[in-house]
């Protein structure tokens, strides 16, 4: 489960999620009541909230991802014999072209990492 949780928080890192603006118009009785409105509490509290999205999210993750069968399309897609890919002489699958740019500080697919997505039962 360790490596599903840091795939969610690099995927998070990269897309975070968009804010959303919440505008309360005056003088509509709203408040907001903490022990010490003054002193906030952000990250005692979040905390123990934080690690429990974590897991729920990669034991979600993990159930939705095992039922289908995903394969690399396009650049960088496995060279197949038959239904099988074939193994280079380094113990690899031999792909068919090269799927990363080279020419750039962070390696980002070219063509956008197409997939083949097929549900399994």
């Amino acid at each position: 489960m360790t490596y599903t949780v840091t795939v969610i928080k690099e995927t998070l890192r990269l897309y975070p999620p968009s804010g959303t603006a919440r505008i309360i118009p005056p003088a509509s009785g709203f408040t907001i009541q903490t022990p010490d409105p003054n002193q906030p509490k952000g990250g005692e509290v979040l905390r123990d909230g934080l690690e429990l999205a974590e897991s729920k999210s990669a034991a979600v993750l993990v159930c939705v991802v095992r039922r289908y069968t995903w394969e690399k399309v396009g650049l960088g897609s496995f060279e197949f014999d038959g239904d099988s890919p074939v193994l280079g002489d380094d113990g690899r699958f031999r792909v068919g072209e090269g799927a990363y740019k080279v020419l750039q500080i962070t390696a980002n697919p070219i063509d956008g990492m197409k997939m083949r997505v097929r549900r399994t039962e």
